[in-house]
């Protein structure tokens, strides 16, 4: 199957080669071709399963293959076609045999995205195996790395999508078709393919916390990799969504109401999964998982909250307060990151995302002063008082804060912690944010807005001042004395604005 495909694949490209070539329908990129190569890279169940995505139906969907080692095969055939028909230029599109056909790039979108839930619905079944055997560890190693696998490739398409999108202009006659195949995916497949995500990431989560084998899995963090994989493939969706929605100029986009139910199902997932699991006193694989990748899961519902209107209760919803402290730590510190990612897309034209972070001014500005006064990552940062650490440990102590303090200086910020890196410009974008506060809610409020106006306006003057000191620079990582004097003149200004 694979050879006949790839063989097919490369006639195409050859035809690119040689302006003497005339294509035939068999070597062209035509319906004919894409039906081709799908029926060789797949049975009949999985066609049956591709059928019941493409045309969208309801109810449960038919059985596809157990057969991994083909679904492995055949989204790397598809995927490499679809990259096939998203390469295709002015120069050779009529070489190619690019044909008018609009769905083009939905037919075999949708493929790949059938093959991914096969691969989950594989991966469930063994999920629920109450034996320890050779064999299923093998097989849900194999499913781990197909999920993996087919996420990276569906990634690499938006992501080629997005490029093509946004770099479009004078568009001639023979690529109108194209554009309008590319515009046609956006308006009817990014539902899908993100809820199809979303549930790869539950597949994946249930791997680590109920699969007899999960801890043995995730040994050369195979489960890290697929999860990390799904993440991206989402943003690389989202992404690709604002892109086309952009270029609609106004026109209705079909796929705007479907990111509403979106949003809900990896809502649910973070609220009833992900959230409790992390902060959760028993400590499981499925704890370790959800940590190393919880900034990834928080930046990702921050870009699903640009894609469509959102609770007004969704930080009481996903980040409610429990009663150890220890889990309110946890929940603060999830929080805030989500607040940063919030303020940053708000600052970048996202609308969604500002008038959710307008509406939630005091849950923002609370992270943003709770984040000063975070000083376990000011531990992060060395000590530049050489002489104090000369008088407690000797000369040795004292040598060795001075090479991590020289070593700090040239450090970029970016080998610190998430929350370390971003800091700086959390804060000045959040300044931005609350400067231009303007919600309006029924009721006439100038001394609320005339405030916020100001705290934005005294937090954006506070990074900027900080920005141009002569040891403000935010690209390095700076000792703990002047972090502690940084963010001081911060609260200061914020307090000071306070009072006024």
């Amino acid at each position: 199957r694979e050879a006949a495909c790839f063989s097919l694949l490369a006639c195409v490209i050859v035809s690119t080669r040689s302006d003497a070539f005339i294509p035939t329908p068999n070597i062209a990129l035509n319906k004919s071709f894409r039906e081709k190569i799908t029926n060789l890279s797949s049975d009949e169940r999985m066609q049956e399963h591709h059928k019941y995505y493409l045309e969208g139906k309801t109810g449960d969907a038919p059985r596809s293959t157990s057969n991994i080692n083909l679904l492995f095969t055949s989204s790397k055939i598809i995927s490499l076609t679809t990259l096939l028909h998203l390469s295709v230029s002015h120069d050779s599109a009529e070489k190619m045999g690019l044909d008018d056909d609009t769905s083009m790039l939905e037919y075999l979108t949708t493929s790949i995205i059938s093959n991914l839930s096969a691969s989950i619905d594989n991966m469930e079944t063994l999920n629920l195996s109450i034996k320890e055997t050779r064999n299923l560890f093998n097989s849900s190693k194999s499913c781990a790395h197909v999920i993996k696998s087919t996420t990276m490739w569906l990634g690499l398409i938006f992501d080629r999508a997005t490029f093509i999108i946004r770099n479009a202009s004078n568009a001639s006659d023979k690529l109108n078709v194209w554009y309008a195949g590319i515009k046609k995916l956006a308006e009817s497949k990014c539902a899908l393919a993100i809820t199809v995500l979303t549930k790869a990431l539950g597949i994946l989560f249930d791997t680590a916390s109920t699969n007899k084998l999960g801890k043995s899995l995730n040994v050369d963090l195979t489960l890290d990799k697929a999860f990390h994989c799904c993440l991206a493939a989402i943003r690389k969706v989202v992404c690709f969504f604002h892109a086309c929605r952009e270029c609609s100029e106004g026109s209705s986009f079909a796929d705007t109401q479907n990111m509403s139910s979106v949003f809900r199902e990896y809502q649910n997932l973070m609220a009833q999964k992900v959230i409790p699991t992390t902060i959760g006193i028993k400590k499981s694989d499925a704890q370790d998982l959800c940590s190393r990748q919880s900034v990834g899961l928080i930046c990702v519902l921050a870009a699903l909250c640009s894609t469509c209107t959102v609770p007004p209760t969704l930080y009481h919803d996903i980040f409610r307060q429990r009663k150890q402290d220890d889990d309110s730590q946890l929940i603060q510190h999830l929080r805030t990151a989500f607040s940063c990612e919030l303020t940053r897309l708000a600052t970048r034209g996202f609308s969604k995302c500002s008038t959710l972070g307008m509406q939630h001014f005091g849950d923002v500005l609370n992270d943003t002063i709770v984040s000063m006064f975070d000083f376990q990552s000011i531990k992060e940062h060395p000590t530049s008082n050489t002489t104090l650490l000369l008088k407690l440990g000797g000369e040795y102590s004292r040598r060795k804060g001075a090479e991590k303090l020289k070593k700090t200086s040239t450090t970029d910020a970016n080998d610190f912690g998430y929350m370390d890196q971003n800091l700086w410009s959390w804060c000045e974008d959040a300044g931005k944010l609350f400067r231009k506060w303007n919600l309006s809610d029924g009721h006439t409020e100038p001394d609320k807005k005339f405030w916020i106006n100001s705290a934005g306006q005294a937090i954006e003057s506070a990074c900027a001042k900080i920005r141009t000191s002569e040891d403000g620079d935010s690209t390095h990582a700076a000792p703990a004395e002047k972090e502690c004097d940084m963010r001081r003149e911060l609260l200061r200004s914020i307090f000071v604005s306070m009072k006024q």
